[in-house]
């Protein structure tokens, strides 16, 4: 599996294929009320946005990421950072494996339900 930036408009179709496919038995199926492909398109266009994709050995798209700018309605200063959770799931993981290691389970393997 390889992560690449997508292009726009080549891999428009085939993204919005599969985020309907993801969310195709969620109840935010309706994916135009939450998201808009267009906008996304526009704020990769200007840069204040980007898209990856991951795809297997064949070529074919597994899943994708977007992010994008925070809107600079109340200051100035968003217009550089982004809206991500990696920062935070990153810290979870590491906190889980804190507390694993520290109440002795030290490989995850051992771990039983």
């Amino acid at each position: 599996m390889k992560i690449i930036e997508i292009s726009i408009p080549n891999d428009l179709s085939a993204i919005r294929r599969v985020v309907e496919q993801a969310f195709a038995a969620s109840a935010d199926a309706n994916i135009d009320s939450w998201f808009s492909f267009e906008e996304m398109q526009q704020n990769i266009g200007i840069n204040r946005g980007c898209c990856l994709k991951a795809i297997d050995e064949n070529g074919t798209i597994l899943g994708a990421v977007c992010a994008q700018a925070e809107s600079p309605i109340n200051d100035s200063e968003a217009l550089g950072k982004w809206v991500t959770n990696a920062a935070t799931e990153g810290l979870n993981n590491y906190l889980r494996y804190f507390k694993r290691v520290s109440f002795g389970q030290s490989n995850f393997e051992h771990t039983r339900l």
